[in-house]
């Protein structure tokens, strides 16, 4: 029975140290950032600045390459909802296309402001999450619908309700505790 057990915390001890070896590298340009501005009641103005391109190209929005459009907004909740195309500044370069061949598209090579128009039906949150989806590329490299997940507070928006107390739950009386010199002796 002992012999078990070891063999079972050697394994699961083993497992649990190569557990954080094991990682993504994030995708994406740094340096997105996102404001709000109230233009009337439930419609607001969202503008997401890139400083810097980094030496990449990031697609102008309001193109579909592939039938995949190059920047979209989306939001879990479906009473938000963009209107409109973007705007952007400065003005995007037209260029061929080395991945499209045949195909003139519009970048940015320097920082990018984009502006989108949102919607919102019912009750305005305080915070509003979504997620803006960009694509960027240089030479034969294309990088389509990369996430920038975005939180950002707007102007007027409600907070979200008190939490639910329970009164028969105390936290200064747990249930039931467990050691770890208890369940050790008892794997012994």
């Amino acid at each position: 029975m002992r012999r078990k057990c070891t063999l079972f915390i050697l394994v699961l001890f083993s497992f649990l140290v190569a557990l954080p070896a094991t990682s993504q590298d994030s995708i994406g340009l740094k340096g997105w950032t996102v404001e709000s501005k109230k233009i009337s009641d439930n419609k607001y103005e969202l503008l997401f600045t890139l400083p810097s391109a980094e030496g990449w190209q990031v697609y102008a929005p309001n193109q579909v390459l592939l039938d995949v459009k190059t920047t979209e907004l989306s939001f879990a909740d479906s009473s938000v909802m963009q209107e409109g195309p973007f705007k952007f500044s400065p003005q995007p370069k037209k260029i061929n296309s080395t991945v499209f061949e045949g195909t003139a598209i519009d970048v940015f090579e320097t920082g990018v402001v984009w502006t989108g128009v949102i919607t919102i039906k019912g009750t305005v949150p305080a915070k509003l999450q979504g997620n803006l989806l960009y694509t960027y590329g240089k030479g034969e490299e294309f990088y389509p619908s990369t996430l920038y997940t975005f939180s950002v507070a707007l102007e007027g928006g409600v907070e979200a309700a008190a939490r639910i107390k329970i009164a028969s739950v105390d936290i200064t009386k747990p249930v039931g505790s467990i050691c770890l010199r208890s369940w050790l002796n008892w794997a012994w």
